[in-house]
């Protein structure tokens, strides 16, 4: 699912000319009903920013960027993962923004990602300019325990409204018909609304009125009656287990998968999985995908491996399509929910074939590396809570056991054992707004002994009409043991490093070339070692 991300496309974001520098530097912290993420921003004099983000369960985001006006651009780093990030102010709070790449290599802004810190020690960064919101999605809407009835999330089943904040003023997100707009509003008592939500380049204003559990919505004179609920996607009670009825409180780590009971048992000791099938399901298997479907209720379930090895790599594709082609595209729409140590749920939403459609995906992480997506859904008419339950009660119902080595492993072995795999890619782009250029290197030596050595990094340059910037972060060098394992019935190259992050490359081959992950990768003598 990981994608090299390249720091030079930040010129797309960077719209201002320069100015005077913002202070981003001093202590931050985000706490939602999961817990605290928090954040440390160190500043030079030249404009350059580091720092790191922590998560509430210990793992680490490194950050490394600069500061262009009234934002800071750099890229994001967890483990062997990368994506950008920018950084601006929103009155007192400081907006983290994560932003993914497209598959034509450019920053997808139309679904980035927002995180509201708020300055706990350090310099004052001043209030900014004000942002057009966005969504939130490690709030998921709010709600979780907050005594402000409007920081939350508000839905009819058509229309979903989550809010974040306090003190009167919120962000967060509209859903619409597959699509999300991200928003901000006001509130004067703690029961009214004046906002604003944007599509595009535009901005639509919005009212709303709370009586009881129910806000009235209003824009461009349509009203809609939005029920109050919790701000993330309610975990659903397990449909193999017999109480499909029940609804499950999101588990925080430890919970094991539930008893199968009913339907059938598929035990794939080349994936290294075993799951159940739901009662009146029927179920074929075409490569390393499972599909299922059911002959009265609509949709279809599909089962498929990943090679992310935590549920904090599985979070931040997250904001990746989950389906780009020529009939459509499908994404993530919600804040993934924590359900336990090694389970994320999220809902989806898109266009397939004309056609919007609907559902919830569950990563599930196996603890012998990478581990199964479950997308269960149908077209918006189709679609029923019915959906979540079965992608969550098959999720819950998965044992792991460590992947039987396919029958080319050994084939891989000898081809790479003692050689240099290399990947090389360029690009750039001009337009009347600026120019950039880049490119991204890396080289890794699989010796003969089991030690790996990992070199390569990316530069680039970018021009804007308010000036100039070169990013090159330098090589980075990486250390530690190769070997080839079974990956959902594949064979893949995994290293460990030296530093505790693994990684796994799917291998495979179209014709003479070597596939990693699906992309082209060159085998060449290897310099280093033998």
């Amino acid at each position: 699912m990981g994608r090299t991300i390249l720091i030079t496309l930040i010129a797309v974001l960077s719209a201002q000319g320069r100015t005077s520098a913002q202070n981003f530097a001093g202590q931050y912290t985000f706490q939602d009903t999961q817990g605290t993420t928090s954040m440390s921003v160190q500043q030079d004099d030249s404009g350059r920013i580091s720092g790191s983000v922590t998560m509430d369960d210990g793992s680490v985001v490194n950050l490394q960027g600069e500061i262009k006006g009234t934002e800071a651009i750099g890229i994001a780093t967890i483990g062997e993962k990368n994506t950008l990030f920018k950084l601006h102010f929103q009155g007192e709070q400081l907006i983290y923004t994560m932003i993914a790449v497209t598959a034509d290599n450019k920053p997808d802004l139309a679904n980035a990602q927002q995180f509201p810190f708020s300055r706990t020690g350090g310099g004052k960064g001043g209030t900014g300019p004000a942002a057009s919101g966005g969504a939130n999605p490690l709030a998921g809407g709010g709600g979780g325990g907050s005594t402000d009835p409007l920081a939350r999330t508000f839905t009819d089943g058509k229309m979903t409204l989550q809010l974040q904040g306090r003190g009167g003023r919120y962000q967060g997100q509209i859903q619409f018909q597959g699509q999300t707009f991200p928003a901000t509003a006001q509130s004067p008592d703690g029961r009214s609304l004046t906002g604003k939500f944007t599509s595009g380049s535009d901005s639509f204003d919005f009212t709303g009125k709370l009586q009881g559990s129910t806000l009235s919505f209003t824009t461009g004179g349509t009203s809609y009656q939005l029920r109050g609920e919790g701000g993330t996607p309610t975990a659903a009670a397990n449909p193999l287990s017999g109480d499909s009825g029940s609804s499950a409180t999101p588990a925080r780590g430890g919970q094991r998968p539930q008893p199968i009971a009913g339907g059938n048992v598929v035990n794939d000791p080349s994936m290294g999985v075993r799951f159940s099938v739901p009662p009146g399901w029927k179920h074929q298997k075409q490569q390393t995908i499972y599909m299922m479907g059911h002959d009265t209720i609509p949709g279809m379930i599909l089962i498929m491996p990943h090679t992310s090895n935590s549920i904090q790599e599985l979070a931040a594709a997250a904001n990746e399509p989950l389906y780009q082609a020529q009939d459509g595209q499908l994404m993530v729409t919600s804040a993934p929910v924590t359900l336990t140590n090694n389970m994320l749920a999220a809902d989806y939403g898109g266009n397939i074939q004309g056609k919007e459609a609907k559902g919830r995906i569950v990563g599930v992480v196996s603890p012998h590396g990478g581990g199964f997506l479950i997308m269960a859904g149908a077209d918006t008419a189709g679609y029923s809570p019915q959906h979540a339950q079965l992608a969550e009660g098959i999720a819950r119902s998965m044992n792991f056991t460590k992947p039987q080595l396919p029958p080319e492993a050994a084939m891989w072995k000898q081809k790479l054992t003692g050689m240099r795999v290399k990947s090389f890619k360029h690009g750039g782009s001009s337009d009347a707004g600026g120019a950039y250029s880049w490119s991204d290197e890396r080289d890794i030596d699989l010796c003969s002994d089991g030690a790996f050595q990992s070199t390569g990094g990316f530069q680039g340059s970018l021009g804007t009409a308010g000036g100039s910037a070169i990013m090159n972060p330098g090589n980075r060098t990486r250390t530690g043991q190769w070997t080839i394992i079974g990956q959902a019935g594949q064979p893949a190259l995994q290293l460990r490093h030296s530093t505790g992050n693994v990684e796994t490359f799917v291998l495979s081959a179209n014709g003479s070339q070597t596939l990693l992950d699906g992309v082209r990768w060159y085998v060449i003598e290897n310099p280093t070692c033998r």
